[in-house]
């Protein structure tokens, strides 16, 4: 329950039919459909909602953060539910997450009508970093990923294995909930 920065490569894998993989996608998987596949065998399923704007969330809730909240997010993943705050930016931003109980999620999830996103998601390490999968599943063509980074120095270990859309807001999941 404390801030970190976060430190993200986005990777655009697939978007309505057409694929933006690269060689090392294909020498780590072999194929989109056995990626897909894994995924929805082997993920776990996440659903998450973005609540309204404003500090008076954060504050409501009592999230300890010493900056300017851009989202505030709501996580179930599994049977593990969670409340994040993060700040703007995109490779860096600092974040907040706390666990909250079901009946705490419940009772925020009505809040996020309208900003929800649901996605299957598995963790693959390649080249000694988490590669985290994501397949939208909320009726559409989705398939990025993300790659979380110790720090900003390992940027330089990420294997670009689609196209880069660290920096498009388009592809922020705040931006992608419905």
């Amino acid at each position: 329950m404390t801030e970190a920065m976060e430190i993200e490569k986005k990777f655009l894998i697939r978007e309505d039919g057409q694929d933006f993989v690269t060689a090392a996608f294909y020498r780590s998987f072999g194929s989109i459909k056995k990626l897909h596949q894994t995924t929805l065998e082997h993920g776990i399923s996440i659903r998450q909602g973005y609540l309204p704007k404003g500090d008076s969330i954060v504050a409501s809730l009592d999230i300890p953060v010493s900056f300017l909240a851009d989202e505030v997010r709501l996580r179930q993943a599994g049977d593990l539910y969670f409340v994040t705050a993060k700040s703007r930016g995109g490779l860096e931003r600092i974040e907040f997450e706390t666990e909250v109980s079901k009946s705490e999620f419940e009772e925020l999830w009505p809040l996020t009508e309208g900003k929800r996103v649901r996605k299957m998601r598995w963790n693959s390490v390649l080249w000694n970093l988490t590669y985290e999968f994501d397949i939208y599943t909320d009726e559409r063509d989705l398939l990025v990923c993300e790659v979380e980074l110790p720090n900003i120095k390992s940027i330089e270990k990420v294997e670009p294995i689609g196209k880069d859309v660290t920096k498009d807001e388009k592809y922020k999941n705040k931006n992608l909930a419905r």
